[in-house]
Order: structure tokens, then sequence, then C-alpha cells
């Protein structure tokens, strides 16, 4: 059975906005999800995997039911590929699961305006006939892939400083994108299906 909406949503801002906190106040409302996450960010309350193969056995036990997973692939400098390598398993994992969230932190690392891997394109363009939806999360808007803006049907902003940027968001959410370099922490403004409304992290 597939999700009938899997949409694609673009979290973006600089660092300390709130763009995780953001993330995190959506995470119980998913029965089913993977969250790549590669800048040690503290998600309690979910199993944690630290490797391609526990994150196999978990998704294994999980696939029919609640699945909700945050990998931690803390890989140490030099380790590049081996990092990739364990983003394009788990994009081919989160196709295989189906009618599942896919959340990547930091994914301007992965897919830059230049390169992306195939197996997280394809996620893009048809994850959809399969009901993954995706959350994309990125400190610097211009400089992600264009494909993942493309596909987007939703982008919550928070604060932005970076002219290129706020010049780059405007061509996408309109003249409101010009309040990003003024909007406090913690504020965003929530673009969807061409309206733009403003949000606020609440503890």
């Amino acid at each position: 059975m597939r999700v009938p909406d899997a949409p694609i949503t673009v979290v973006l801002g600089q660092r300390g906005s709130g763009k995780t906190s953001w993330v995190k106040q959506q995470l119980p409302a998913f029965p089913r999800f993977i969250l790549w996450n590669t800048v040690n960010d503290d998600y309690t309350g979910f199993e944690i995997v630290n490797d391609t193969e526990s994150l196999f056995e978990y998704v294994w036990r999980k696939r029919n039911g609640i699945c909700q997973v945050i990998v931690n692939y803390l890989e140490e400098k030099g380790q590049e590929d081996k990092e990739l390598e364990g983003l394009i398993f788990t994009c081919n994992v989160a196709e295989a699961m189906e009618n599942i969230c896919f959340i990547i932190e930091e994914i301007d690392t992965y897919a830059t305006t230049q390169t992306m891997p195939y197996e997280l394109k394809r996620l893009l363009k048809i994850g959809r006939h399969y009901g993954v939806s995706m959350i994309a999360v990125s400190r610097r808007p211009a400089e992600i892939n264009r494909l993942i803006t493309s596909q987007a049907q939703r982008f919550i902003c928070f604060k932005t400083i970076e002219p290129n940027d706020v010049r780059y968001l405007t061509s996408i959410i309109g003249e409101s994108a010009r309040e990003l370099p003024e909007i406090p922490p913690l504020y965003y403004l929530d673009w969807k299906h061409g309206q733009v409304e403003k949000g606020e992290i609440t503890f």
C-alpha cells in the first residue's frame, strides 16, 4: 500500500537558527522514518545505529511496523568515501522499506550543485512512487543540488544572512525571503503551495 502524498521538504538556515529543533519536533508524527545524522545532534528517545549492518538488522525487524531510527554515521577525517557508501546504502534501504520518511542532515555535503549520488537522485525523482517522503536539511541553499529544490513542495527557512543565499531563496519563495537576515533564532518562514506563513519553535 502506497502513501498517497510523499512530499519533499527542504529546511534551510544558518547554524543555531533552529533547523534541528524543527526536525526533532516533526519526528513523533512519523511512525516510520530514517534520519541520516552526521553532525552528532542529540536525538534521544529513538533507536540509534552507527553502521550499515546495525541499520539493516533494525529495519529488517521493523519492516512491517513502526520504524524510527537515527543513523549516526560519524566518520573520521579521510573516511569520506566510506561515509558516502553508508549514505548510498541508507538510500537503498529507504526505497526498499517504502512508506517511510527519509531525513538527511547537511545534505549539501552529498548533493552539491555539480554532483549527487545516483541513489539519492533516484529517491528525489521517484521516491513518491514508493511512499518515500524526504526532509533535506542544509545551511547553504545556494550550494545544494538544484534537483532538490526543484522537487520540493515545502521550504522551512530560518535565519539566513549570506547574500547569495537570500537572493536564491527570493527566487523560490518570493520577496518574503528578504526578511531572513533579520529573523530571530527559532523563527522561520514556511513556504508551501505558493503561500508563506511565519512560524516559531516552542519548547
